[in-house]
């Protein structure tokens, strides 16, 4: 109550106070209306306030369009599977770190499924060795064998050139009883030319003393016995010249006949030597299939990083570890070069944004105030909006891709990882300063006067 009365006399004090006790206040004026015009201050302020009107139309300023969103990988996350499933027998990683891509992530034990490489590669050096025994006995020429595997094989070298010399050797002996045959033909038949020349000489002695018989015959010298025995003997050369041929020629087929037995088995050992280099061909041909695969699962049994990246959801604990047919056995994430963003564009944005338009982002992990920014430009924009949740509302998917995927210097990067969030500032161009003056003014012009 009393503090009621205490109001109440205030309110008594002030009206007892007359109109003229109050006096109105004096604003100092800029412009003197009596001649005196503007005074220096004022002439400065309005200098500028022009001058800042003139420079806003050349001023001009960037119009940014902010979007936030998370960083992303820009190839998709690496499942790490096996196709046939073994034991563990070396874990190279564990949850979390980063590989390179071929690096050795596990190694498995085949043995129970496995095929024998080693066996497969002994058997292809036994039959390269008797590839180039077969091409030399086919050539008749000496065997060139791979120097390599002679180094490796030695064993398989002495084998190989073994069957080689017994195999020569068998020819030779069987060219040697024919060779020698047919120098017997050869020899026989120069012995039989001899005699036949002989022969041949005695028989022109003997008509020539047949005809002089005759002759004396005729003149009645000589008796006719004598010629008649002339004649026997003449007859008889000529008889033993024509079976001399004949036997000539016998022993000249013999030597024919060794020749072409001596050609024939030589091509019968050449075309065997090629039948069985022909076979050995297609077991080289099927054996280098056998150990392409093999050469192929042995390979698969050491999984390795297809790209460079981070190891994540890691499955296994250990070595011994089964690791089953197709089973998910870890996760690598990618680290790339080139950061890819992934913002949430608002549908109210999209008209002003384009691809390639530049833009900086600041990534939540590092301030950018210290760290700064990562430029880059807009690489994909969705066709159509995404609806979002009620937290986001409707949003178009929109992707920046930067120049460099980690803050600070090569030697010292701070790296950035998939999920971590951002804000991205895409510059979709610029205006000048006045515009965004004017801009209330513009606005409520064209909504004035008109009813919602």
């Amino acid at each position: 109550m009393s503090e009621g009365r205490e109001i109440m006399k205030s309110n008594n004090a002030l009206a007892e106070v007359g109109k003229n006790d109050l006096k109105p206040y004096e604003v100092p004026a800029l412009y003197k209306p009596n001649g005196g015009g503007f005074d220096t201050k004022s002439r400065f302020a309005l200098g500028l306030i022009a001058l800042s009107l003139f420079a806003s139309l050349f001023i001009r300023v960037d119009q940014v369009v902010t979007a936030p969103g998370k960083v992303i990988p820009s190839t998709r996350v690496k499942s790490i599977q096996h196709l046939e499933g073994g034991i563990v027998q070396d874990l190279a990683v564990k949850e979390g770190d980063l590989v390179k891509e071929g690096s050795m992530l596990v190694q498995l034990n085949l043995a129970t499924s496995g095929i024998n490489i080693e066996e497969l590669k002994s058997r292809r050096a036994a039959l390269e060795m008797s590839r180039a025994r077969l091409l030399g006995e086919a050539s008749g020429k000496a065997p060139e064998y791979p120097a390599e595997i002679i180094a490796d094989y030695p064993d398989l070298y002495r084998t190989e050139q073994s069957t080689y010399i017994a195999r020569i050797t068998e020819l030779n002996g069987i060219l040697g009883v024919n060779d020698s045959q047919m120098l017997g033909n050869q020899g026989k038949v120069g012995e039989l030319q001899a005699k036949l020349e002989g022969l041949e000489n005695r028989a022109v002695t003997t008509l020539r003393e047949l005809e002089i018989t005759r002759e004396l015959v005729r003149e009645r010298l000589v008796s006719q016995l004598e010629y008649l025995t002339k004649k026997r003997d003449y007859d008889s050369l000529t008889a033993e010249i024509a079976s001399m041929r004949q036997t000539i020629a016998s022993a000249q087929a013999a030597v024919g006949q060794s020749r072409a037995r001596r050609v024939e088995e030589d091509g019968k050992f050449r075309r065997r030597a090629a039948d069985e280099l022909t076979t050995l061909e297609r077991q080289l041909a099927s054996l280098k299939d056998e150990i392409d695969r093999a050469s192929d699962q042995r390979d698969r049994a050491v999984i390795r990083s297809p790209i460079d990246g981070v190891v994540k959801n890691l499955k296994l604990q250990a070595v011994g570890n089964v690791v089953r047919q197709g089973e998910p056995i870890m996760e690598v994430v990618p680290v790339d070069e080139v950061l890819v963003v992934e913002t949430r564009l608002s549908p109210a944005d999209r008209g002003y944004v384009s691809m390639d338009q530049p833009s900086e982002v600041k990534v939540s992990a590092y301030d950018f105030l210290r760290y700064g920014t990562l430029p880059g430009k807009v690489t994909q924009i969705a066709a159509d909006t995404d609806p979002g949740t009620e937290e986001t509302g409707p949003y178009y998917r929109l992707i920046v891709s930067t120049d460099k995927a980690f803050f600070g210097t090569p030697d010292a990067p701070l790296r950035i990882s998939p999920g971590m969030t951002a804000e991205v500032d895409i510059n979709v161009g610029s205006q000048p300063f006045i515009y965004y003056l004017l801009k209330p003014v513009l606005k409520l012009k064209q909504e004035a006067f008109r009813e919602p």
